[in-house]
């Protein structure tokens, strides 16, 4: 069942390259303008050096050396003042490999490990990326609908305004009634304010985050909380991933921290090295003949530390509780993402029954919207009603779309938990959503 799921996503993904592309730019996007995500790929890139760097190590290395010289002297002796010259010359190449190195061994293991952790790490901060912009998304979609709807709230202020004001002069209204509905259009106004404000700021935060790619979609379908929840109920039908990018971020830094403790440890222990060299002389003066000379040695090195003077001691004991922070680190990670998973399943199973008490109480606020507009027609109704009813049709779609938001935001969560914020996902989304 898990494989036949993750096939319907792969083919979502495929379907949706083209067509629903909004989403996956904008994430692309955010990754060339995102400092935290780039900074994350150079980390990587340092400790893949490293990485090579320490494996360098293990391996055979090649020297040479070469040197000329020339010496002109004079000579006074008895039968008079003598110059003469003097020419060597001398050529040496040597070739190391490490027999027994027990402290680069480790090291090479450690520094292979953190690479390993640090492409864990790219692909987690690349879902975190995705999650950020995923509430920015539902924020925007949730100002929208706010500001929307403030403004036809205004409308029918103005009815009531404008109603309270006949009603007064007719000597039918009081003065309490035409100040309330005064206030109620000035509270409205104080809020379309404030909102075109958040909606300017949170506009300039998109632009920034995805380095001036348009603005994703003002509103989602009504039915987006029921596909997602349903997401996520099928998803927590089965046992959730053992690993996650983060996860095994943590658990490979753990493991570089323990090989890392070793490192250290074999700090007490000789290194035997086999080294092989040959080497040529050529001495020649004017006075005597060439003189050349060919060296060929093999040699096994050893290197034993007598004493350190507590240094090894002490990088014991700062590698092993660097190693002590590595497994508190991936129990907060694996601790964080379970919280995380059980509380957007809980939440989600209190949403839908939210929404549906939202989609009844919205059925009975659009019912009686008619009823007003049928009766002002037939003077059953007055057009005070008719704003009453427009304004609690109004107040419920607007509690049904910042629920459809939140629930957005939570979907975007629970994904991240799970590790599972990846394109096919993300294509999953845009496809349901229409971007």
């Amino acid at each position: 069942m898990r494989g036949s799921m993750a096939a319907v996503a792969m083919l979502l993904w495929s379907a949706s390259q083209e067509a629903n592309a909004g989403l996956l730019d904008a994430i692309r996007a955010a990754e060339s303008a995102d400092p935290s995500y780039q900074l994350s790929r150079f980390e990587r890139d340092v400790d893949r050096a490293r990485a090579d760097l320490a494996s360098a190590q293990l391996g055979p290395q090649i020297g040479a050396q070469y040197s000329t010289g020339y010496a002109d002297s004079g000579i006074d002796s008895a039968v008079g003042f003598q110059d003469r010259d003097y020419r060597t010359e001398s050529w040496t190449v040597q070739i190391r490999q490490g027999v027994f190195r027990p402290k680069a061994w480790a090291s090479r293991t450690s520094a292979l490990r953190r690479y390993q952790a640090a492409d864990m790490s790219v692909k987690a901060n690349r879902q975190k990326l995705a999650n950020q912009l995923a509430q920015l998304w539902a924020d925007w979609t949730t100002l929208h609908s706010e500001l929307r709807l403030a403004q036809l709230r205004l409308q029918a202020a103005e009815l009531l305004v404008e109603v309270a004001e006949q009603s007064l002069t007719a000597g039918e209204g009081t003065e309490l009634e035409r100040a309330r509905s005064g206030a109620d259009r000035a509270s409205l106004l104080r809020r379309i304010a404030d909102l075109k404000t958040q909606q300017a700021k949170l506009e300039l935060l998109w632009q920034q985050s995805t380095a001036g790619y348009p603005m994703p979609p003002e509103r989602v379908a009504s039915d987006l909380l029921v596909l997602l929840a349903t997401d996520v109920m099928s998803a927590e039908t089965y046992a959730a991933p053992l690993t996650t990018p983060g996860i095994d971020a943590a658990r490979l830094n753990v493991e570089s921290a323990e090989h890392a403790v070793d490192s250290v440890k074999y700090n007490r222990l000789p290194t035997l090295d086999l080294v092989a060299s040959r080497s040529m002389s050529l001495q020649d003066s004017e006075i005597t003949i060439g003189s050349e000379f060919n060296t060929y040695r093999i040699q096994l090195q050893a290197s034993v530390p007598l004493f350190t003077n507590g240094a090894i001691q002490a990088s014991v004991r700062e590698a092993q509780a660097q190693l002590h922070m590595a497994e508190m680190e991936l129990q907060l990670e694996r601790n964080r993402q379970a919280l995380d998973r059980q509380v957007a399943v809980t939440t989600f199973a209190a949403m839908r029954s939210r929404m549906e008490a939202l989609n009844t109480d919205r059925a009975r606020c659009e019912l009686a919207l008619r009823q007003a507009e049928l009766g002002v027609r037939a003077g059953t109704h007055t057009r005070k009603d008719l704003a009453l009813a427009t304004m609690e049709n109004l107040k419920a779609e607007q509690e049904q779309d910042a629920l459809t938001a939140e629930a957005l935001k939570l979907w975007s969560d629970f994904r991240l938990a799970r590790g599972e914020l990846d394109e096919p996902r993300l294509a999953w989304l845009a496809a349901v959503t229409r971007w």
